[in-house]
């Protein structure tokens, strides 16, 4: 199995999920009221677990494909089906929610709270997971503006689809990195260090994933909005001299593959229409944008 949840999972109406919650909750107050806000997560943990039946406590997620293992481990699950994610921090973080949402997409499961202990009164927020591991396997491909490159061609790009197929789209963006990185050699031979030059000027060193020569690689999760990132990708390669870059933007609904050129002083954004991508007729036009770098050598 390419998700393998060590619990006997039970799926859960919103209606049940709100009974246990209540219920969870209350146990929650009574233990920060006992104890206060200054202890560490796994106190908390097991002070609470202790006041619950049926829960289990780090409930181990492994995410599998070929040769490649990620384990994660949710806090507490409680009658099989609640996901409870505790925190001992002074503020919650969209951070936090997207840990718990990515459990519940892992363990096809819907409904999850975030409990915080680590301030003055417990602060706590739903999560919801609509969407199935069905749902998320099912998945749009846009790749007009795609090119293979040294390092990164059709076996790279369908490695990485079929991983997405695996595992589903809409998971924490991390998961698909460090994955894909697996598959590209690794991170001592992928993670690069890279001069970085502004105005002529030597500033300071950044490390970039590179694969072949001279390819940089960027995996995005963004929902909507991508398209401004992509000045920023320009500033990078301009910076450090990247002679290509692939982007991945990987949402819930759709997978995309784009192609940043550096050619000395030229930037070209890659918009080729690719007679294998979906959808798109075979005898299509080609465009190709080319922009001046400033500053650039």
């Amino acid at each position: 199995m390419p998700i393998d949840v060590r619990a006997d999972l039970v799926e859960m109406t919103q209606a049940r999920f709100a009974t246990i919650a209540y219920e969870v909750m209350s146990k929650a107050f009574a233990v920060h009221k006992e104890l206060g806000n200054l202890f560490d997560e796994a106190v908390y943990r097991n002070a609470l677990a202790d006041r619950l039946n049926d829960v289990v406590t780090e409930v181990q997620i492994d995410v599998r494909y070929r040769d490649f293992c990620k384990v994660y481990f949710m806090d507490a699950l409680v009658v099989g089906g609640a996901v409870f994610e505790l925190k001992a921090v002074k503020e919650l973080h969209e951070s936090h929610r997207s840990q718990l949402l990515h459990y519940l997409l892992l363990a096809d499961l819907h409904h999850g709270t975030l409990i915080n202990f680590g301030t003055g009164t417990v602060e706590h927020e739903f999560v919801n997971a609509p969407l199935t591991h069905e749902d998320r396997r099912s998945f749009a491909v846009e790749d007009r503006g795609w090119i293979a490159t040294d390092g990164f061609g059709s076996n790279e790009k369908d490695l990485l689809l079929d991983i997405l197929r695996n595992w589903g789209a809409g998971l924490d963006g991390a998961i698909y990195r460090e994955a894909l990185l697996h598959f590209l050699g690794g991170a001592d031979r992928v993670l690069t260090r890279l001069d970085v030059h502004h105005d002529g000027r030597y500033i300071g060193q950044q490390t970039i994933p590179i694969t072949g020569d001279s390819t940089g690689f960027r995996l995005t999760t963004f929902q909507n909005g991508a398209k401004p990132y992509r000045q920023d990708l320009i500033r990078l390669m301009q910076a450090t001299r990247i002679k290509s870059l692939q982007w991945i933007n990987v949402s819930r609904k759709k997978v995309t593959f784009e192609t940043l050129n550096f050619f000395g002083s030229n930037f070209s954004v890659s918009h080729k229409m690719n007679p294998t991508a979906q959808n798109i007729p075979s005898n299509s036009i080609s465009i190709e944008c080319c922009a001046a770098v400033p500053g650039s050598k």
